[in-house]
């Protein structure tokens, strides 16, 4: 078995200056899975660079984008045959570390516990990549949502009533002619608006793993619906005619002031030549503030790896070494918040600390199917059906599980 004698390895600004070096003493194979095609160009960047610096490592990437990928990981560790390749390192989605956890798949991030702390990756990301208050993950990336404005025109609006105070207070002029819309955002995507709910939710209980807790207080959920709603006649949104796509080119196109995305859609913003800020979703107003949700990416060791000390160093290369070179390949976001990755590094500062306040993504097995319902919450209510009765409907679908109301 190869011995991991030390590991030497210093991030810094110049991504080829980055060099692991695994003092093996054998031919070693490392199996990393990953699902996500984004992350292609990354990943065979750093495969070539822990290769190069290590005569005796083999980095093998296997991307797959079938259903049943986890199963896939699950069925070939445990039943290993001559004609599958098990992982050894393995891209996990935060809301599946519970079915990693509770299939054996996964264990500690043990030898590199000091460089996965909060100052480093944020409050979110470590509970993300945490179970039952040990750390296994070794986040990679992630995405919430965020407001973006256009910082050459406009500046950040702490809450909605800000925001319609300045709406009704609008004068063209030469500067923002071409100016369309002041904002509008999809107002149908369950993900982007969630925040409008967070804090009268809580899904899976203080760490998102609890499949017997439902936390909802109605009144406050009414208070936050009444106020969404509301949007829509302050603003004209429309959740039939405007899509996320519709709101990033608006933006892009100098056209929209104010909008809400994914985060994943940041570098088409870095690439369009427009200004722009990130902020937080506005508050409701200064009695109801906003959350946003957040899912984190992350690699994972199998405990099945016949390597395990290797795996773990090339999961760390992956998420830690190299992640300066992450945002590059990819065009999204490391999960490190120490790391200048483009010329925004200021708003990107302000991104990883709104990742860091978000509310990750439940991480129990079943987890969906709630947020399922609270995606289906905002429908009825974008469809006239009235907030009250929309709310009301939302409780009686989740009292069919175990659940706490307050």
């Amino acid at each position: 078995m190869a011995a991991l004698m030390s590991v030497l390895s210093v991030a810094c600004a110049d991504p080829a200056k980055n060099v692991k070096n695994l003092k093996i003493e054998e031919k070693t194979t490392i199996h990393v899975w990953y699902d996500d095609s984004r992350y292609t160009s990354y990943m065979e960047y750093v495969e070539q660079q822990l290769e190069e610096a290590n005569e005796l490592l083999d980095v093998e990437l296997v991307y797959t984008d079938k259903e049943g990928y986890m199963d896939d990981i699950y069925q070939n560790s445990v039943h290993p045959n001559e004609e599958t390749t098990a992982a050894d390192v393995y891209l996990l989605h935060g809301k599946d570390m519970q079915k990693a956890y509770l299939s054996g798949i996964i264990t500690k991030n043990d030898t590199y516990a000091g460089q996965y702390t909060e100052k480093v990756y944020g409050k979110a990301a470590l509970s993300a990549a945490s179970y039952g208050g040990t750390l296994y993950g070794y986040p990679l990336t992630f995405h919430t949502s965020v407001m973006v404005y256009n910082k050459g025109l406009a500046s950040q609006m702490n809450t909605f009533e800000e925001l319609t105070q300045y709406s009704n207070q609008y004068q063209v002029n030469d500067a923002n002619q071409n100016i369309q819309l002041i904002t509008t955002w999809d107002v149908s995507d369950p993900f982007v608006n969630y925040a409008f709910g967070a804090k009268a939710i809580n899904i899976g209980g203080d760490n998102g793993e609890d499949a017997s807790v439902m936390e909802s207080n109605q009144p406050l959920l009414q208070q936050y619906m009444q106020g969404f709603y509301q949007l829509k006649g302050a603003y004209g949104l429309d959740d039939t005619q405007v899509d996320e796509n519709y709101c990033v080119d608006k933006f892009t196109q100098g056209r929209l002031l104010y909008t809400i995305i994914d985060s994943d859609r940041l570098q088409e913003l870095d690439q369009s030549g427009i200004e722009y800020g990130i902020c937080a979703i506005p508050a409701m107003n200064q009695q109801l503030p906003t959350q946003a949700l957040s899912e984190t990416d992350m690699f994972v060791v199998n405990p099945y790896a016949k390597q395990v000390d290797s795996a773990k160093a090339v999961a760390q290369a992956f998420s830690y070494d190299y992640a300066d070179a992450f945002y590059s390949y990819s065009g999204c976001s490391s999960a490190r918040n120490d790391l200048k990755q483009t010329s925004h590094s200021d708003e990107y500062k302000t991104l990883h600390d709104i990742y860091a306040d978000s509310q990750s993504i439940a991480k129990f097995v079943g987890a969906d199917e709630y947020y399922l319902r609270y995606e289906l919450l905002i429908h009825d209510i974008w469809a006239e059906k009235g907030v009250d009765a929309s709310v009301t409907n939302f409780m009686n679908m989740i009292q069919k599980n175990q659940i706490i109301i307050r």
